[in-house]
């Protein structure tokens, strides 16, 4: 039967085996990005765009699901709620048609009627979204 004390160590023994394994790793992609770099006579990262990548597809699931959390507040009339986690989506910076065309028509619900205007012609005018042409046309 292992211990408490002798899971502890197992425990800290993994730890300090991963730390050394990723150390390593840093070390050779440290030293061969300084050689690609001296050879090329170049600056910069060579390793940068992965963690872009990354960083990008975590904001856009984050904003997928605000933009669905939005719909459901939208569909259950809760036009205060909505607007409110629309504007949180607008913080992700991943700003599209969809995303003016819903913040547009849950202004205009929300009986804001020129801020609503405002924003479906914003999503026209950056766009080119026929949706929120056509909601304008509809609603105004």
């Amino acid at each position: 039967m292992i211990s408490y004390l002798d899971s502890i160590e197992k425990d800290q023994e993994v730890t300090t085996l991963s730390i050394l394994i990723s150390q390593r790793f840093s070390n050779f992609f440290n030293s061969y990005s300084k050689a690609y770099n001296k050879m090329f006579d170049r600056k910069g990262k060579l390793f940068l765009l992965a963690l872009k990548k990354k960083e990008t597809s975590n904001k856009l699931k984050i904003f997928g699901r605000l933009m669905e959390s939005a719909r459901a507040a939208f569909i259950d009339k809760r036009f205060a709620d909505s607007f409110l986690i629309l504007k949180s989506a607008e913080s992700t910076k991943i700003i599209n048609k969809e995303f003016y065309l819903m913040l547009g028509i849950v202004t205009y619900y929300s009986k804001d009627v020129e801020i609503g205007r405002k924003y479906l012609q914003r999503g026209y005018d950056k766009f080119g979204s026929v949706e929120c042409k056509e909601a304008l046309k509809l609603l105004y």
